[in-house]
C-alpha cells in the first residue's frame, strides 16, 4: 500500500459509493499488482455480501445492468449538475437507479433517461460524479479487470 492510501474503514450496513470511489482512486495510484489486489480484497472483505458483486463489477468498469441507453452527451450534461454537498449514495441506491434508467423505454424515453440520470448525478459528490461518468461511459481504466477475481479469492481466504 502506498503512502497516503488507507484501507477502507469498517463498513457498517450498506456500502457507500464514496467508499468505492476512494478505493478506486487508491487503486489507480498503485502501480504494483499485489498492492492493487490487496486494496480490492480488503474492501471486499468488509462489504456486505449483497454489495460485493456490485463493488467488484463497478471496480472492473462494468455496469451490472448492461447498457443504459444514454450517450456521452447525456452523461456529460448530467455531470454538469451541481454536486451533492455530502455523500449519501449507497451501491444499492446506484444499482437501483441504473436499473430504472436502463428500463426506461417508449415514447419520450431519451428525455426521461436524461432526467433520471441527472437526478442520480445530483445525489453524487464531485468525486462520485466523475466516477459515475467514467463507469457509465466505459472509461474507468485503473488496471483491475483481471485483478478483481484474484482479490475475490484473497478476500474469501
Amino acid at each position: 500500500m502506498s503512502p497516503g492510501t488507507t484501507p477502507p474503514s469498517s463498513i457498517i450496513e450498506l456500502t457507500r459509493l464514496d467508499t468505492l470511489v476512494q478505493l478506486s482512486e487508491g487503486v489507480a495510484r498503485e502501480s504494483g499488482r499485489r498492492a492493487k489486489i490487496g486494496l480490492i480484497a480488503e474492501l471486499l472483505r468488509r462489504v456486505p455480501l449483497e454489495d460485493a458483486a456490485q463493488a467488484a463489477s463497478y471496480l472492473s468498469g462494468e455496469l451490472t445492468r448492461g447498457p443504459l441507453g444514454v450517450g456521452p452527451a447525456q452523461v456529460h450534461e448530467a455531470v454538469g449538475t451541481p454536486p451533492a454537498a455530502g455523500s449519501s449514495l449507497t451501491l444499492t441506491d446506484l444499482d437501483r437507479a441504473l436499473a430504472e434508467i436502463a428500463a426506461i423505454s417508449g415514447v419520450g424515453s431519451q428525455s426521461r433517461r436524461r432526467d433520471a440520470l441527472a437526478a442520480l448525478v445530483a445525489r453524487a459528490t464531485t468525486q462520485e460524479q466523475s466516477f459515475l461518468a467514467r463507469l457509465i461511459l466505459g472509461e474507468l481504466r485503473q488496471g483491475v479487470v483481471g485483478l478483481v477475481l484474484e482479490a475475490i479469492a484473497q478476500a474469501a481466504a
